[in-house]
């Protein structure tokens, strides 16, 4: 689920946006349907995706109200299925004033509408759904979200040609990988399956930027520093004497970014990668061990592409297997 929030506020026009984007994205009226035990796409009439995709507070008791409801809401919803006789997503709009807004800030820069997309994670990547809300906007600018140059034509053909050799390393991270030996993985037979969510007031994201081209770091390695510092503290607390873990980072695999918003796509483009991230007592002494390990996935993209490359294959040649898999 993803959620995010807007300085103006026009339903129509929102959701306007939104079918403009069915007219080159066909994806978006897409439902499954089974015929003899085997799934098919049908496509939905506007109004019938309109319906079905589009949510709103129906009663003024239903409007949330401040970033606790949002979080609860998401919390409510995150794990409940998507039905077959609709489209795989959903989008949740409302006009938001949080109570707990900061009054000083400018009238024209205060939050006014709130959005939650959720979508089936066959739908689309991450970074497809980002350029999908960045493109629901007036303007379009790349820098916003994504960082990173295009791969020229050599580079995308050079990667394609070594994926072959990269299968043994591969089977190595994976097959051949030893399983992590922490309070979680220890006691996961014991876990309830509830979910709570929580989320952080308004982080502004140029101040974000700013310190992590100061310590030279991206604003992932950023926010791994403060997950691998915070499991750190609750490992401590729970006399865990663990020092490192294992996360799986889905890696863009995408060798040229979507130079217009007519040009997106709601596509899987990503590949998951395995890292193993050391925990660390303090942010400050986190961002170069950080910086360490990511900085081997930066210098990867040939390993990268032969993960996708493998998934794509094996999904395009056993197509039943994936479907059954991603319902």
């Amino acid at each position: 689920m993803n959620c995010s929030t807007y300085d103006s506020l026009n339903p129509e026009a929102f959701f306007r946006k939104f079918e403009e984007m069915f007219k080159t994205m066909p994806k978006f009226q897409y439902k499954i349907k089974e015929v003899a035990g085997d799934y098919y796409y049908e496509k939905m009439t506007l109004e019938e995706t309109r319906e079905k995709a589009f949510l709103f507070p129906r009663t003024p008791d239903k409007v949330l109200r401040n970033q606790q409801q949002v979080d609860e809401y998401i919390r409510d919803n995150m794990n409940i299925k998507l039905p077959l006789d609709g489209p795989l997503f959903r989008i949740y709009y409302q006009e938001y004033c949080p109570e707990e807004a900061d009054p000083t800030i400018p009238s024209d820069k205060r939050t006014k509408g709130v959005m939650i997309w959720k979508c089936h994670h066959s739908f689309c990547d991450g970074i497809s759904v980002m350029c999908m809300t960045l493109a629901l906007s007036e303007e379009y600018d790349r820098s916003y979200f994504v960082k990173g140059q295009d791969a020229s034509w050599f580079e995308a053909i050079g990667v394609r040609l070594m994926m072959p050799f990269y299968i043994p390393q591969i089977l190595k991270d994976t097959v051949l990988a030893k399983a992590d030996d922490n309070m979680f993985t220890r006691n996961k037979s014991k876990m309830t399956g509830n979910i709570s969510i929580s989320s952080t007031e308004g982080i502004d994201l140029g101040a974000m930027k700013e310190f992590s081209k100061k310590m030279g770091i991206s604003i992932n390695d950023l926010v791994l520093c403060a997950l691998t510092t915070t499991l750190n503290t609750i490992f401590k607390e729970n006399n865990d004497p663990v020092e490192e873990f294992k996360i799986v980072v889905p890696a863009n695999i995408r060798f040229k970014f979507y130079p217009t918003k007519e040009e997106v796509k709601l596509e899987n483009k990503f590949a998951a990668i395995p890292l193993t991230v050391p925990t660390t007592d303090k942010m400050e002494t986190s961002y170069a061990k950080i910086k360490s390990v990511t900085g081997q996935l930066r210098k990867s993209l040939g390993l990268i592409y032969a993960v996708y490359a493998l998934s794509f294959w094996s999904t395009m040649l056993t197509p039943r297997a994936a479907v059954l898999n991603t319902i």
